[in-house]
């Protein structure tokens, strides 16, 4: 179809300004890009397009090199045109576009304030001007009692890629926990100071808090020594562990933790322990007593009792020798001949644990503490505990990395491992050790692994198919 070009009277005499200049660049822009068109249509009948040239300004100021400016109709875009004097443009919109269909200017940050209608043939001069858009971040507390979430940077609104300052203060009774929103990113969002990444959206973040509790560490008698809080992070959200340490002075030694509730400490014995914050105020107290001179030995608790095995423990003082043996002594409750450890060194006061993986499933034992020195031996206390029997422990029916490996707990090669284990691991301690370690330390690994495709092949083919081929080709062994 014929162009009809309708161009602007120039005044040569004044050349030099800006719109002269402007109204020239258009025109040869326009008639370049006519002489380089296809003979042929470009999409459908397009005509020789519309052509617009002017000035553009951002929030005022004049465009940057480099800003691309588009014309879009129905959000399509038919022209576009990247500034190579700041603050001035000239495209052509070109396409299979309706007469007087309105086309609409976009420069990076948001749309243009104007709009045109299409007209081909026409050339046109039409100045740009685009503000970024801007978004509203609330901050909000939760819950409202816990704290304040407060917006440091203080702006009324944002663009979107703004780093606001953030900060997040707890009530007494509380702390802060952690940030989140619908949309944006944190810098580090379990910081009470962080910084937040805008969206292109308004949003509201929140600083969200939990009820805390007072840890009041104490010592007795008073000269005795001293006890604190090595983690020093009060209050704290109940499920906290928190380090604490008593440190006894000259001529005294540390005897044991006492708390307010009780056990919550992990191991009473130990001058270096952690207790479990409940959901409480909590007092805990180091007690000192005056170093003996001859040595000392006390038997405490067993701890991680399972079917086959236990964890037995002493504190002991060396008194005015440079050394002691220390050693366990155990038992059925029902058997009368005591089975000894072997003697261990020790030259400076402490603890002193011993792991027992061969005992029997649902059976009582005794056992006590004994320390030898310059030919003599003392015992501490005889204690008691009581192996949990095999019914008493369940296994879940699969196996996490495999199941994330497969990608389902239904596999035939999930089978295997489990006849495995149930056959051959858990029928002594250190396999029925290995199983349950397994599963109290395997979920996080298994949750990475099913997130990554990539990840479930490797695990797949790395790991769990040479195991279960091993597994398959030894079971004429192990199944009998």
């Amino acid at each position: 179809m014929p162009c009809r070009l309708v161009l602007k009277k120039v005044n040569m005499n004044n050349w030099s300004s800006r719109r002269s200049r402007l109204a020239i660049c258009g025109l040869l822009v326009l008639m370049l890009l006519i002489a380089v068109a296809p003979a042929g249509p470009v999409i459908g009948d397009v005509g020789s397009g519309h052509g617009f040239y002017g000035t553009v300004k951002l929030d005022g100021e004049d465009a940057a090199v480099g800003t691309v400016v588009s014309a879009r109709v129905g959000g399509v875009e038919y022209g576009r045109d990247e500034i190579t004097v700041a603050g001035e443009y000239g495209l052509i919109v070109q396409g299979d576009i309706d007469e007087g269909a309105t086309i609409e200017f976009y420069v990076p940050g948001g749309k243009a304030d104007q709009t045109h209608p299409f007209h081909s043939g026409w050339t046109t001069t039409l100045d740009l001007t685009a503000t970024t858009p801007a978004y509203t971040l609330t901050m909000v507390a939760d819950p409202e009692v816990g704290g304040n979430a407060s917006d440091l940077t203080g702006e009324p609104s944002y663009a979107a890629g703004s780093e606001v300052e953030i900060e997040a203060a707890a009530s007494e009774g509380y702390r802060f926990a952690e940030w989140t929103s619908p949309a944006g990113e944190f810098v580090d969002r379990f910081m009470t100071v962080t910084t937040f990444i805008m969206p292109a959206q308004d949003v509201t973040v929140t600083a969200n808090f939990v009820e805390a509790y007072a840890l009041n560490v104490t010592w007795s008698p008073e000269e005795g020594g001293t006890a604190f809080d090595d983690t020093k992070d009060a209050p704290y959200a109940a499920g906290t562990a928190v380090n604490i340490t008593a440190v006894p002075e000259q001529g005294y030694m540390f005897v044991n933790w006492t708390s307010d509730p009780e056990e919550i400490i992990d191991n009473e014995l130990a001058a270096q322990t952690f207790l479990t914050m409940p959901a409480g105020d909590v007092t805990v107290t180091a007690s000192f007593q005056v170093r003996p001179e001859d040595p000392t030995v006390t038997t405490g608790a067993a701890t991680d009792i399972t079917t086959r095995a236990a964890v037995i423990s002493m504190t002991y003082t060396t008194g005015n020798y440079s050394e002691v043996d220390v050693r366990f002594a155990i038992k059925k409750a029902v058997d009368v001949t005591w089975v000894h450890y072997p003697w261990v060194s020790r030259t400076e006061d402490g603890t002193y644990s011993y792991g027992e993986t061969e005992l029997a499933s649902n059976t009582e034992y005794e056992f006590k503490a004994q320390l030898k020195y310059d030919g003599t031996v003392i015992e501490g206390e005889v204690r008691r505990f009581i192996t949990a029997s095999q019914a008493d422990i369940i296994f879940p029916p699969f196996c996490f990395i495999a199941t994330a490996a497969y990608g389902t707990p239904s596999a035939e090669q999930i089978d295997v491992l489990r006849e495995f284990r149930d056959v051959v691991l858990i029928q002594n301690s250190l396999g029925f050790r290995f199983v349950s370690l397994y599963y109290q330390f395997s979920p996080p690994v298994a949750e990475v692994i099913s997130e990554s495709s990539l990840l479930r092949t490797l695990t797949r083919e790395l790991l769990v198919d040479p195991v279960v081929w091993i597994v398959e080709a030894t079971g004429h062994l192990w199944r009998k």
